[in-house]
């Protein structure tokens, strides 16, 4: 029967997708694991190989979506005259138009991690705005670099003393003192790359949806964090982890509670496996969100609408807890195993 026939295909696409998938996360994980070389660099090629993976996912996940609804459309015996139009810009608005290698190699390109068939596009590219935004990149890097070799180091290699090492009170001196240098330092890390970066690509491939995040730092509860800093991923979890789990029957919090699992496994992941050791402090720093999202609902409701109560407690946690640990306890751990004194390419 043909109605056999088609879901055996769709077992076939679907089975070669995940193959593929599998593929392009598991090569540069054993490249990265297995060779000897910058952590830098291999976060750059594996947070590259995620980004990649994310997209492929969500092009698999559309097209098969499109795909059923043509099926029935074809079943239904309607023209397939309008499932080739596209617009005076080149853009495919209907399937099975949009399979094409320029489609999807614009989407790979593009500063979204969420397929679709249409993107707004500009009506030309500013080079002026470009040479300004790479200006910017470089800058911005530059002093990243600057505050991380002169402030963020040296706390990080006087805390590999013993005598700070196995002091609580030193210990957490050195984490005060180092919560100023590294919270600057990821402030500067965002504005690079979902600012300057994003738009310098989106502005090169003349991509108009340049939503990349919101007023997250005016967030109130973590959960409004997670949901407003970082648009692309969120939209992502929403459209291809989040909503599925509910058509599956998985409640709301179970749902969510899966989002953050997914993301802790990709925050380990891209951690651990350049510096190659498996600590999971970034795994349950993200998993502990989990309680934090209630707890901090909870504070939030408690205090009304409008207190910045839940927006002190967001800032303490993200500028102690969050970044100076995490950074502290996975240069301790890498420095146990390398001989440091080390900078960010791995001086020895």
């Amino acid at each position: 029967p043909k109605s056999y026939g088609k879901r055996m295909q769709e077992k076939t696409i679907l089975f070669l997708h995940c193959s593929n998938n599998a593929l392009v996360l598991a090569i540069p994980i054993l490249v990265v694991w297995n060779t000897t070389g910058e952590p830098i660099f291999g976060f750059i090629y594996l947070f590259t190989a995620v980004i990649l993976w994310m997209k492929l996912v969500s092009y698999a996940h559309c097209n098969r979506d499109l795909r059923v609804n043509w099926y029935r459309s074809a079943l239904a015996k309607k023209s397939d005259e309008r499932f080739h139009k596209s617009d005076s810009q080149g853009n495919f608005k209907s399937y099975p138009a949009n399979i094409s290698i320029g489609n999807i190699y614009y989407f790979w390109f593009v500063p979204t991690l969420s397929y679709q068939l249409y993107y707004p596009k500009t009506p030309c590219i500013r080079w002026h705005y470009v040479a300004n935004l790479f200006l910017r990149l470089v800058f911005f890097s530059i002093l990243m670099i600057l505050i991380t070799e002169q402030y963020v180091l040296p706390y990080l290699e006087t805390s590999l003393h013993p005598t700070v090492r196995f002091d609580a009170i030193r210990t957490t001196e050195k984490l005060l003192a180092l919560s100023i240098p590294s919270t600057c330092n990821w402030l500067l890390m965002f504005y690079g790359f979902f600012h300057v970066l994003l738009n310098l690509l989106a502005e090169l491939l003349r991509f108009g949806d340049r939503v990349f995040y919101r007023d997250w730092w005016n967030a109130t509860t973590i959960e409004a964090y997670w949901r407003l800093w970082n648009i692309p991923v969120h939209y992502w979890l929403v459209r291809h982890v989040y909503f599925p789990c509910l058509r599956a029957g998985i409640g709301k919090n179970m749902a969510s509670s899966i989002c953050f699992i997914l993301s802790a496994i990709f925050h380990e992941l891209l951690i651990s496996v350049p510096f190659r050791m498996i600590k999971f402090y970034a795994f349950f720093g993200m998993l502990f969100n989990v309680v934090l999202v209630p707890v901090t609902k909870r504070i939030d409701e408690y205090y009304g609408k409008g207190s910045q109560v839940g927006n002190w407690i967001f800032w303490i946690i993200f500028c102690i807890v969050g970044q100076p640990m995490s950074v502290l306890l996975y240069y301790r751990d890498y420095c146990s195993t390398h001989n440091c004194t080390m900078s960010l390419t791995n001086h020895q």
